[in-house]
């Protein structure tokens, strides 16, 4: 069904393909993962300015709109960690855990409002390339982009200009049913890749975040700057 309706986008006009709204992109990309409730992962965050690596066991709570990270050496000593609202990421953070994963809508156009760009029913797409992916992109003042036939996320970036802050998915893993989550991520600030993320294992389970978690402050500035950007 989903490959009929693409190709009567292609083929609706002999001179010129149409290009779907955003929010009929944005719509399937949400509908994939509606019944996630929870995610808990364990990836590998390399600091890319100094090759220093970390653990990050972080978890995602849909129903509750929270989330919990904690961080690790690669000897397992503790590092410190994070919890709060999805709702208050930080810039990347809110395309990364809430714009590219999140099952509730509401989230989702409020974190692209926050972002500057518009999660609107009539907002015109357009077909770009990112890296070897064709993607439906959208935005003026700040870049999103959805690959096209899949509809995963593949791009955020803070502006027009290339050089911009971005977040950029090279691969994705199976989480649940049509969901799925990046499994291999990067980070450019500046046009200058900072970090690479690497999902190591994942599942979909967890308990729900009720109560605040105590969590050391993160003092390891590889770690710092990564929550100052991603979480």
């Amino acid at each position: 069904m989903r490959f009929l309706v693409l190709m009567i986008f292609f083929f609706a006009s002999p001179a010129n393909a149409y290009l779907p709204p955003a929010g009929f992109v944005l719509g399937h990309a949400v509908t994939d993962r509606a019944g996630l409730k929870s995610l808990e992962w364990t990836a590998k965050v390399t600091d890319l300015k100094n090759r220093a690596a970390f653990k990050e066991v972080l978890r995602l709570d849909f129903i509750s709109g929270k989330i919990s990270a904690s961080y690790q050496s690669p000897t397992d000593e503790a590092l410190g960690g994070i919890q709060g609202p999805i709702s208050l990421l930080n810039k990347l953070g809110r395309f990364w855990l809430c714009v590219s994963l999140d099952p509730n809508i509401a989230r989702v156009k409020a974190a692209l409002e926050t972002l500057r760009v518009l999660p609107g029913e009539t907002e015109e797409t357009r077909l770009e390339r990112v890296g070897n992916q064709i993607a439906w992109m959208w935005g003026v003042d700040a870049l999103i982009g959805f690959e096209k036939d899949e509809f995963t996320p593949l791009i955020y970036r803070e502006n027009a200009d290339p050089k911009a802050d971005a977040i950029i998915f090279q691969g994705f893993a199976i989480a649940a049913a049509n969901s799925k989550v990046p499994r291999n991520v990067l980070v450019r600030v500046k046009d200058e890749d900072l970090f690479s993320f690497e999902l190591k294992s994942i599942k979909t389970d967890s308990p729900a975040i009720k109560e605040k978690i105590s969590i050391a402050a993160p003092q390891l500035p590889s770690v710092k700057e990564w929550i100052s950007l991603v979480r």
